[in-house]
C-alpha cells in the first residue's frame, strides 16, 4: 500500500462523520473526546511557564540574525573613513530602523496577521483565502469572524471583499504575490547563513592579520557543515542548546556597550533625534543615500522572525523581543558608535576594535559562538515557508518531521535542510569574503519587506476590515521608509545581489510550474470524480450496488477479496474506483474509500484512530484515518487489520441497532 502522504489535510477538530442517529454515539463519544484533548493541550500553550519556556527557546532560534547584526552593519555603511557627525547620522538611522520595522511593523502589527499561529507571507495569504473562501477554501463557507462577534465592518471593506471573491485576476494576483514574497525569504535566507558565519570567523584576523583570507574560508565551510548537521535534533532541542549562548551575547555586549558609552561619548543617546539623519543624508548626498545599504542589515532577521511564528508563539516572541532584544541591540550599536566617533579609523573592524583588551579573548569566542548562531532563525523560517507552500500545492510534497512533542510548527525537513545548506556553501565558495557577501544581502531583505508591507495592507482591509484609509496609510508610511532602502540597494545587483534574486527566481518558477500542475491535476479529478457520485449512491436508502454501480456507469461483476481506495474529503468518489468501473467493470467483497487525516495532536490512540461510514452500496465504506503531528503512521499488515476490526466493530453496531 502507498506510504503516508506528507499534505495529508489537516483536520483541527475532529468531527462524527457518522450520519446514521442509531450509531451516532460511539462516534459521537470518540469526536468530543478528541475535542477535549485538543482543547487541553491549548491551554497548555497558555500556560506561563509554557510561554516563558517558548520564550526562553525563541532567543536561541529567532533572535540570532537579529541580535548579531552589529557584527557586520557599520562595515557595510561606511566605504571609508567617516566623520563624528556620519556616526551620528548612521546610529540615528539604525535606532529608527529597528524601532519602526522591527519593532512597530512586524512586533505589534504584522504578527497579529498569523493563520492558527503559523507566520509568513504564506500564512497571511491561507488567512485571506480562510476569510474569504478563495483559493483552495473555495468550497468553504467564508469564516467573517468580525461579524460573528457583532463587530461593524467597514462598507467600503466588505465591498473590496466581495469584489476580491468574483475576480479570479485578483485572487492570482495575490496568490503570485505571496510566491514572489516567500521567494525572497529563501534567497535572503542563504545569504544570512553565509554572512553570520564569514563575520565570526574574520575575527580571527584581528589577532593575526597574516591569516590568509582563504584559510578564512575554509573555516566558514567547514562550520556552516556543522550548523546543518544540528538541525536534525529541531528548534526545540536547538533553542535549549543555542539560547544560553545568546543571552549571555546580548547581555555581555550590552554590558560592554554601556561601558564604550561612558568611556568614549557619554551623551550617544542624542542621536535618537531623527535630526541627526537629516543632517547626515544634506552632509553625505549620494555616500550617505548608498550607506542605506550598509544600515538596512541592522533589521535582517525580521521577516524570519515572522516566519518562525510556527514555531513558538506571538507571546513569547514579543516578551523576547521587547524585554530582551530590543534594548539589548539598541546598547550594543549606540557603544560601538560612541567608540568609533573617536576611533573613525577602525570603521572596517569596529565592533572587534571597541571591545576592551582585556575582554578581547571571551568576548570573540562569545561573538563567533553568537554569529554561528545568526544563522538560525532563517534556516528554520525556511522549513515553516516550505510546509505552508506544500498546503497550498505550491511545492512537491517532501517528508516533513514533527520535533516538537506539543507544538505543531516545530518540524525539520531534511531534504530542504541540506539543499539550503548546499547553496549557502555554494555561496560562501563564490564570494570568498564578508564584504561580497554583505553587497548581496540587502537586496532580498527590503525587497521581502515592501512585499510584506503590501500583503498586511491588504489583511487589514480584507481581514479586519478596516476602512480604506488606515492600510493605505499603513502601506504608504512603511512602503516610503523601505523604497528608500531598497533604491539605495539596488546598485549591489550586479555586485553580488544578483545571487539570492537568481534563487528566489528559481523557487518562485518551481512554485508557480507545481501550482498550475497541481491546478491541472485537481481539475482533472474534480471533472471525473464529481460530488454527484456521492450524492447518487446515499440517494435511496434501498439502494444497493446497483446504486453505486449506476453512479460509475458501468455494470460491475462481484470479486472475491478486498479493495482499498486512496482519496480526499473533497474529492468524492475516489479517480482510481471510477476508472475501474469503466474500463474494467469488477466489484469486490469489499470496497473501502481510505483518506488519511492530521489533527492537531501529537499522538492518537489506536481505538480512536479510525472513523467508519458505510454508503449505501452493500460492503462499501468510506473510512477515516487519524493521526497527530508526531505519528508514523505505516499502511503496513497491522495498519490493514486494525482497520478491518474497526469496520467489524461498526458493523455488529449497526446489526444490534437494526434489531
Amino acid at each position: 500500500m502507498a506510504g503516508l502522504p506528507s499534505n495529508a489535510p489537516v483536520r483541527r477538530l475532529p468531527r462524527n462523520r457518522t450520519k446514521s442517529t442509531d450509531l451516532a454515539g460511539d462516534s459521537s463519544n470518540t469526536a468530543e473526546e478528541l475535542d477535549r484533548a485538543v482543547q487541553k493541550l491549548q491551554q497548555e500553550k497558555k500556560k506561563g511557564t509554557f510561554v516563558l519556556k517558548l520564550s526562553y527557546q525563541a532567543v536561541g532560534v529567532i533572535f540570532g540574525d537579529l541580535g548579531t547584526s552589529p557584527l557586520y552593519t557599520f562595515p557595510n555603511v561606511f566605504s571609508s573613513e567617516p566623520s563624528p557627525l556620519d556616526v551620528l547620522g548612521a546610529v540615528s538611522i539604525i535606532f529608527w530602523t529597528i524601532t519602526l520595522i522591527t519593532i512597530v511593523k512586524y512586533i505589534l502589527i504584522v504578527m497579529n496577521f498569523n493563520d492558527e499561529g503559523e507566520g509568513g507571507i504564506f500564512a497571511m495569504y491561507s488567512l485571506m483565502c480562510k476569510r474569504l473562501g478563495i483559493g483552495q477554501y473555495a468550497h468553504r463557507i467564508p469564516t467573517d469572524v468580525d461579524k460573528a462577534r457583532g463587530r461593524k465592518t467597514n462598507p467600503l471593506a466588505d465591498k473590496a471583499a466581495a469584489a476580491v471573491r468574483k475576480s479570479k485576476r485578483v485572487q492570482q494576483a495575490l496568490l503570485l504575490l505571496a510566491v514572489l514574497g516567500t521567494s525572497m525569504t529563501i534567497g535572503d535566507g542563504v545569504m544570512t547563513a553565509a554572512a553570520s558565519v564569514m563575520s565570526a570567523m574574520s575575527g580571527l584576523q584581528i589577532p593575526d592579520p597574516s591569516l590568509s583570507n582563504d584559510v578564512i574560508v575554509g573555516i566558514s565551510v567547514a562550520v556552516l557543515v556543522v550548523i546543518f548537521c544540528l538541525q536534525r535534533l529541531g528548534s526545540s532541542r536547538i533553542g535549549f542548546l543555542y539560547s544560553p549562548v545568546l543571552i549571555t551575547w546580548f547581555l555581555v555586549n550590552a554590558t560592554i556597550g554601556v561601558y564604550n558609552i561612558v568611556k568614549w561619548q557619554p551623551d550617544i543617546f542624542k542621536a535618537v533625534s531623527p535630526s541627526y539623519a537629516v543632517r547626515y543624508f544634506q552632509s553625505g548626498s549620494r555616500g550617505a543615500w548608498l550607506s542605506l545599504g550598509g544600515c538596512v542589515l541592522c533589521i535582517t532577521g525580521s521577516e524570519a522572525m515572522f516566519a518562525d511564528m510556527g514555531h513558538f508563539s506571538h507571546k513569547s516572541i514579543l516578551i523576547v523581543a521587547l524585554g530582551l532584544v530590543y534594548p539589548s541591540v539598541l546598547l550594543i550599536y549606540f557603544g560601538e558608535a560612541a567608540y568609533l566617533m573617536h576611533n573613525t579609523q577602525d570603521f572596517a573592524q569596529s565592533y572587534f576594535k571597541a571591545i576592551p583588551k582585556p575582554m578581547y579573548w571571551p568576548c570573540f569566542v562569545i561573538a563567533t559562538a553568537g554569529a554561528l548562531i545568526g544563522s538560525q532563525s532563517l534556516i528554520t523560517s525556511t522549513f515553516s515557508i516550505v510546509r505552508q507552500a506544500m498546503s497550498l500545492n505550491c511545492f512537491p510534497p517532501v517528508k516533513i518531521l514533527h520535533t516538537g512533542s506539543k507544538v505543531e510548527g516545530q518540524i525539520y525537513i531534511p531534504v530542504v535542510n541540506w539543499l539550503l545548506g548546499l547553496l549557502t556553501l555554494a555561496c560562501v565558495l563564490i564570494f570568498r569574503s564578508n564584504t561580497a557577501i554583505g553587497n548581496g544581502f540587502g537586496v532580498a531583505v527590503v525587497a521581502v519587506m515592501c512585499i510584506t508591507t503590501l500583503m498586511a495592507s491588504i489583511c487589514m482591509l480584507l481581514v479586519w476590515r478596516l476602512h480604506p484609509i488606515i492600510p493605505f496609510l499603513f502601506w504608504l508610511v512603511f512602503t516610503f521608509v523601505e523604497g528608500i532602502f531598497l533604491t539605495s540597494v539596488l546598485y549591489k545587483i550586479p555586485y553580488g545581489g544578483w545571487f539570492p534574486l537568481a534563487l528566489a527566481a528559481g523557487f518562485f518558477f518551481l512554485a508557480c510550474l507545481w501550482f498550475w500542475g497541481m491546478t491541472k491535476l485537481l481539475h482533472h479529478v474534480n471533472h471525473m470524480a464529481s460530488q454527484q457520485a456521492v450524492d447518487q449512491m446515499n440517494s435511496s436508502e434501498k439502494a444497493g450496488d446497483g446504486e453505486l454501480l449506476r453512479a460509475s456507469g458501468a455494470v460491475a461483476a462481484r470479486a472475491r477479496g478486498l479493495a482499498i481506495y486512496p482519496t480526499h474529503p473533497a474529492s468524492g468518489v475516489p479517480v482510481g474506483f471510477l476508472h475501474l468501473m469503466r474500463t474494467m467493470p469488477v466489484l469486490h467483497d469489499a470496497t473501502i474509500f481510505l483518506t488519511m487525516c492530521k489533527v492537531a495532536l501529537p499522538h492518537m490512540g489506536e481505538t480512536e484512530r479510525f472513523e467508519v461510514r458505510q454508503l449505501k452500496g452493500r460492503c462499501v465504506y468510506e473510512v477515516t484515518c487519524l493521526y497527530g503531528f508526531r505519528d508514523t503512521v505505516t499502511q503496513d499488515r497491522a495498519f490493514l487489520e486494525a482497520m478491518l476490526r474497526k469496520i467489524c466493530e461498526d458493523a455488529r453496531y449497526r446489526a444490534m441497532a437494526a434489531r
